[in-house]
């Protein structure tokens, strides 16, 4: 069911090849398919998630960078994130 949820954030955010993603949460259940659906589509990923949690991310080739969102300014076409993350607003903000 993950991969449907996935799957319809990213149509519904009309995802198109080439465009910046940002996926808030990307080592979870939905988060591990987004990485890989939007990765398809041929997005440029860039994936979110606690640093314990990189082993998951490896297999999916999804690269590692640790960057201070609070200090950068990063843009992104589209955001997908879970709610459980909404206090990570401060560095939200700071996306275009």
């Amino acid at each position: 069911m993950s991969e449907v949820h996935a799957l319809l954030f990213l149509r519904l955010a009309q995802l198109q090849a080439c465009q910046e993603i940002l996926i808030v949460g990307a080592c979870g259940c939905i988060g591990t398919f987004a990485v890989q659906i939007a990765k398809r589509m041929g997005a440029r990923v860039t994936a979110i998630d606690s640093a314990y949690k990189l082993y998951t991310l490896k297999p999916l080739d999804a690269g590692y960078s640790k960057v201070d969102f609070t200090h950068e300014d990063k843009q992104c076409n589209v955001i997908v994130g879970s709610s459980r993350h909404g206090a990570k607003a401060q560095w939200l903000l700071r996306l275009r």
